[in-house]
């Protein structure tokens, strides 16, 4: 495709994906989409609140959309399209990325054209409809000019590119609770950890949300989300955030977030970094009876 093309096709997503969001604080509805640069193939994300706890445990759609991409060990963006503009915390996030400096970066304006429905807030944006308007185009360096990078951390390793030379992790010997766990969960999060992102503090997390068995039987049951670190700390994606945003970019809406009846998290004993309390915050903010099981990881062969 053209780059006339791209943004035409990527209007149309954030058009589509705009109604995803799940904004009940705010009530401000964002969305990203964007090209990988191997496979060619789009991708998209919204923002993701949390009514009860502090803003901190929001997920940009910019994060969102970087979530989606590793989940599925994608590489470099070519372009990336936003609506609205990308906020510093998203520059920020999208610094971390590999080839971020070669990063093409489009910024729309929103129009709502319809009202989401007043009978419950919680499912606010998601049958409001909008139409999204080209406002222009420039460069991630254009936009974080003299940004901070992991390079400035001393880091050679970069998101999107961190899959190679992996730490790999198993159960912990002492880790009796295992056991008494889902087991496909504790699959699932294993395989997950592979695609955590933690070159700052080396302390790799990953969750797995399991939904409760009403749902229709042909619906997955299980998502899973990882830890993406950032060199400047506070843009950092939990693991229970971005199982969070796997369902919501997977079409499921906000009531179905009341629908996670256990979240297992994946963490090495004794971190310095610990995703247990957050996780436990977020999560009874929108599911009060879900519960949460932590299972301790372990470095295979030293490795971390």
């Amino acid at each position: 495709l053209d780059l006339s093309s791209k943004h035409e096709l990527m209007a149309l997503m954030l058009e589509a994906l705009l109604p995803l969001s799940v904004s009940p604080v705010s009530r401000f509805a964002a969305a990203a989409a964007a090209c990988a640069v191997d496979s060619g193939h789009f991708y998209g994300g919204v923002n993701i609140e949390f009514e009860g706890v502090g803003l901190n445990n929001s997920v940009h759609a910019e994060q969102c959309l970087v979530l989606n991409m590793t989940m599925r060990r994608e590489g470099a963006i070519e372009h990336v399209a936003t609506a609205p503009a990308p906020c510093g915390h998203c520059r920020q996030f999208f610094r971390e990325t590999y080839r971020s400096e070669t990063m093409h970066t489009t910024v729309f304006d929103k129009q709502q054209t319809t009202e989401a429905g007043d009978d419950d807030h919680h499912h606010h944006a998601a049958v409001a409809t909008y139409r999204v308007h080209k406002r222009g185009s420039q460069s991630l360096l254009e936009l974080l000019p003299l940004g901070f990078s992991p390079a400035d951390l001393g880091c050679q390793r970069v998101l999107l590119q961190h899959y190679q030379e992996q730490p790999r992790f198993r159960i912990a010997s002492h880790e009796s609770d295992a056991t008494h766990v889902d087991q496909e969960m504790l699959a699932l999060g294993l395989a997950a950890l592979q695609l955590a992102y933690a070159p700052h503090t080396r302390c790799y997390s990953s969750a797995v949300v399991r939904l409760a068995g009403s749902l229709s039987a042909s619906a997955p049951r299980y998502f899973s989300g990882v830890y993406l670190e950032n060199a400047a700390y506070n843009p950092s994606l939990p693991p229970f955030q971005g199982a969070v945003a796997s369902m919501v970019v997977a079409g499921l809406g906000a009531s179905s977030l009341h629908d996670i009846e256990q979240v297992l998290l994946l963490e090495q004993h004794g971190a310095q970094v610990s995703q247990h309390q957050a996780t436990v915050a977020a999560l009874h903010a929108i599911a009060p009876t879900a519960s949460v099981h932590v299972v301790a990881i372990v470095p295979i062969d030293g490795s971390s």
